[in-house]
């Protein structure tokens, strides 16, 4: 009996081989197309087209994402020089208004100058008083006007702080 458990396990002793094949990319190995052509003579071929099929359609959704990036930047770069110009208008307009206001100033001081020269002393006097309260008046509109605007580009920092 010890002989025929011998014979029985060197038969029930078998050798096992695994083969694992990988490969990367859309095309298998040629051997494997080979294969692949035993089973149906064109499976080779509709492989291979296949393959430059999604070769051509990764192309193409590459273009198309760089066309859309270049779009977008563009875009970006147009919106920045239209606010650019826009402070820039807002600072030449401020500009102009600050000498128009130096030079009515300038000819109003002129004037009471004359006036004092005429020997017109109720005239001076009174052309004094309104002066300094224009002045004061001009004064306290550029301070305010200063202030709102550095509030709202604080206010204007924070927003987009928040929406970053």
């Amino acid at each position: 009996m010890t002989d025929d458990r011998k014979i029985a396990n060197s038969a029930a002793t078998a050798i096992s081989e695994h083969v694992f094949m990988h490969f990367a990319g859309p095309l298998p190995p040629p051997d494997m197309l080979l294969q692949y052509g035993s089973v149906q003579p064109d499976f080779p071929e509709r492989i291979v087209i296949m393959a430059e099929h999604a070769y051509v359609m990764v192309e193409n959704e590459q273009k198309h994402r760089h066309v859309l990036e270049l779009k977008s930047m563009e875009y970006s770069l147009r919106q920045q020089e239209d606010d650019f110009k826009k402070t820039q208008e807002k600072y030449r307009a401020a500009r102009k208004g600050q000498w128009f206001t130096f030079v009515l100033i300038v000819l109003y001081f002129a004037l009471l100058a004359f006036l004092g020269y005429c020997e017109q002393t109720t005239a001076v006097c009174v052309g004094l008083g309104a002066g300094m309260t224009a002045v004061c008046g001009l004064a306290y509109v550029f301070i305010v006007q200063k202030q709102q605007r550095h509030l709202k580009n604080g206010s204007e920092l924070t927003q987009q702080n928040i929406t970053t």
